[in-house]
């Protein structure tokens, strides 16, 4: 299987880690990237995706302002391949 992301950085471009189910598949740039997902790590009707990123920024501290959120990356699109049987996954 293979996740596509595409998405912004607010701030430097990093190497944002990819935790899928648990279990960490590398650290990639995700402007335009696929993340290979071995069939290994797909079990249920279910997939937990968790994004982890070093260096987040608030506007406040980028630009000026009151916005003190942290932030990092803007998720535009997200597209989810499966190759071959998916059997139970």
């Amino acid at each position: 299987a293979e996740l596509h992301f595409r998405g912004r950085y607010y701030g430097e471009v990093e190497q944002t880690r990819v935790i899928v189910n648990g279990e960490a598949l590398g650290s990639f740039d995700l402007t335009d990237c696929t993340v290979e997902i071995p069939a290994s790590m797909l079990r249920g009707d279910e997939v937990d995706i968790v994004l982890v990123h070093t260096q987040p920024r608030s506007p406040a501290e980028l630009e000026g302002g009151s916005d003190t959120r942290l932030l990092k990356y803007g998720l535009e699109s997200l597209t989810w391949n499966v190759r071959g049987p998916v059997g139970h996954v």
